[in-house]
């Protein structure tokens, strides 16, 4: 396992929450685009339904959400409201 296959792993489990410190999910999976090498997006389970993903899909099931709202990763992954 390469270092970049280790610290995309390491995004798999970790809580979402905007920017106001609201939770929004877990993330469960990753959308890869292969051919850029990079992360397109981020698959969550345990959302939670609110004004930042006002969206009749997301349920609990989950949702996905694009990279680019992402803000900041650390222990866990901060992103800007999506409305």
């Amino acid at each position: 396992m390469s270092v970049a296959e280790a610290t995309l792993t390491a995004l798999i489990g970790r809580e979402v929450y905007t920017t106001e410190g609201m939770f929004v999910g877990e993330v469960e999976d990753l959308r890869i685009d292969t051919e850029d090498r990079s992360v397109t997006g981020l698959a969550l389970t345990e959302v939670r339904r609110s004004d930042v993903i006002d969206d009749p899909a997301a349920t609990r099931d989950g949702v996905l959400l694009p990279y680019r709202v992402v803000r900041d990763v650390g222990d866990v992954i901060l992103i800007h409201d999506v409305l």
